[in-house]
């Protein structure tokens, strides 16, 4: 469903300035948004249930706080002290300009905040949801007054991280979003993050998507004991060290491992394609079949997989047309003589991530 080409009704226009903002949710998210938007200047309040959920909330602010300090974000060591708490919901959103909703990830739940929130907030007021993996539409369901005015706002950790995808209702309302949480507008501060504005909706987004299909991958090589925890984790931080090396995708698939060819990283994919059936075939045989009986199966599979060199021509259009995207992003950005300038880039990430990881090794082995 692309919600960015759905149509509107009774839609009010967008604030123009953002002062105030309501944080419903006060846990690990919850307290990170409400630590950010108050070092970015905003008046903020948070709702909270009871005495007991308020120095719960109280005490991870503090902590989100410390970590803003310490990334360079907040300077005041006390500024964390200006966020106020209520405990009644209309209260909270009465007079807000944006709504910050973080709930835990349950739909029932978060759609009957949504639905109070909606009731309560000033018409134009937007309502970001944090949720992880809840569809849009599934979000806005029960909000009967304003429901093109709810939005996905997903973090990874705001206080660890300088991130957030963001969906509207509509287009406008999606750049929107994404002038908030990113570098703002002359009437609106923005948070600083990187923003992925998404065109659609998708179950985990974009950032959980990825996570999941790599901790699914992960997960089922420790179980088939190809390698452990430890192991696992050690392969994927250098997994990560390429892709940061590359600036993403483009650049860790073409820039390095195709050294900067792109016909060079179609050979490479469409070799991996078209010997994908052997190869699964052959890790089922080793790990399933009798010793006595691999051999001659590896053997039959080997003859039943020679004629897949035929569609290799095929395998290649299949790759380019797949990969199309990540090609023209690296012509884009590092075609011709900028190929030198990626090289020293990617050099100077390198190294930079092997001088920390020394730093991580020393201060591990000191404390032994």
């Amino acid at each position: 469903m692309d919600l960015a080409s759905t149509p509107l009704f009774g839609s009010k226009p967008l604030p123009s300035t953002v002062t105030k903002v309501a944080i419903v949710g006060t846990g690990v998210i919850g307290s990170g948004w409400a630590a950010l938007f108050c070092a970015k200047g905003y008046t903020v309040v948070a709702f909270v249930r009871s005495p007991a959920s308020e120095t719960k909330f109280l005490s991870a602010l503090e902590a989100a706080w410390k970590l803003y300090m310490q990334r360079g974000l907040a300077i005041d060591p006390e500024g964390y002290k200006k966020v106020t708490c209520v405990m009644n919901l209309a209260q909270c959103v009465a007079d807000a300009d944006y709504v910050q909703e973080s709930v835990v990830e349950d739909l029932t739940l978060k759609q009957v905040i949504i639905e109070e929130i909606d009731q309560y907030a000033p018409a134009n007021a937007i309502i970001g949801s944090s949720t992880s993996f809840i569809p849009l539409s599934c979000l806005r369901m029960r909000a009967r007054k304003h429901p093109e005015r709810v939005a996905t706002a997903h973090p990874t950790l705001p206080q660890w991280d300088a991130f957030c995808e963001v969906l509207g209702s509509s287009r406008t309302h999606t750049h929107w979003l994404a002038a908030l949480y990113g570098k703002g507008t002359e009437s609106i501060t923005g948070l600083g993050m990187d923003v992925v504005p998404m065109k659609k909706e998708a179950w985990g987004h974009v950032h959980n998507s990825i996570m999941v299909a790599t901790m699914g991958q992960i997960q089922s090589l420790v179980n088939a004991g190809v390698c452990n925890a430890a192991e696992a984790d050690l392969a994927l931080i250098h997994f990560a060290r390429i892709v940061t090396a590359g600036g993403g995708m483009s650049g860790g698939l073409v820039g390095l491992t195709g050294g900067g060819s792109v016909d060079a990283t179609t050979d490479l994919m469409t070799d991996v394609g078209t010997g994908y059936p052997l190869a699964m075939g052959a890790v089922f045989i080793s790990r399933y079949f009798p010793a006595f009986l691999a051999r001659p199966a590896l053997l039959g599979l080997q003859g039943l997989c020679w004629p897949m060199r035929f569609l290799k021509s095929a395998m290649r259009w299949y790759q380019i047309k797949s990969l199309q995207p990540w090609f023209d992003r690296w012509n884009e950005l590092w075609s011709g003589a900028q190929s030198r300038d990626f090289e020293a880039l990617a050099v100077s990430r390198v190294c930079a991530l092997e001088k920390q990881r020394a730093q991580e090794d020393s201060q591990t082995n000191s404390r032994r």
